[in-house]
């Protein structure tokens, strides 16, 4: 007696099989023979339309699905009828790790974990969230990027400034200086109401 291990993918093999002879039993058993003949036709048209709408999910996972590496963070958009926005902050990133098989190195692309750090007790691994990209295109730049940009982060300094932050930030400080002027002069009067 041979002993069969289930591992990988067998099992799913040995249930399509099964089932595939439970099938034709019973397309046997009820379909008139005449139209036996027809049997095998049905079965490579049920196999294209299983291939076609499998394709076509693939598809739209792959059309639905977009990352957005900005100045302060990732967003990932999943989906187009049921969505899912994830937003992560490179201050909470604490891990960046790429897994590239043979076929995903093949075609340039590959999966990156981020694991970031979470409040929630609920997470698994103490307190660590893990988000999953995967089949990414150029996948270790991504993770280049989210290294640096998150280090940068840690050390203090921040990611380079765009044209609408630096001049929303001199606008600030023109602001503070007008405050500061007349608060000085204020203050002044109060000390000196003869100054008016």
């Amino acid at each position: 007696m041979a002993a069969f291990a289930w591992t990988g993918w067998s099992w799913i093999l040995e249930f399509a099989l099964q089932w595939a002879t439970w099938f034709d039993r019973l397309l046997l058993t009820f379909v008139p023979d005449v139209l036996h003949g027809l049997i095998p036709v049905l079965g490579v048209l049920a196999f294209v339309t299983q291939m076609l709408l499998t394709l076509i999910g693939v598809w739209a996972k792959q059309r639905y699905t977009w990352l957005v590496a900005g100045d302060e963070g990732l967003r990932l958009h999943r989906g187009w009828f049921r969505t899912h926005d994830v937003t992560m902050r490179y201050a909470v990133v604490q891990q960046v790790h790429l897994r590239q098989g043979p076929l995903q190195r093949l075609f340039g692309i590959g999966d990156i974990e981020i694991g970031s750090a979470s409040n929630s007790r609920d997470d698994e691994d103490e307190g660590r969230r893990k988000t999953r990209l995967q089949n990414i295109t150029h996948p270790t730049e991504l993770r280049d990027l989210v290294r640096s940009r998150a280090e940068a982060t840690h050390r203090g300094s921040a990611p380079p400034a765009t044209e609408a932050t630096s001049a929303a930030a001199v606008e600030l400080l023109q602001a503070a200086r007008g405050l500061h002027l007349v608060l000085a002069q204020q203050d002044a009067a109060e000390r000196d109401p003869a100054v008016e």
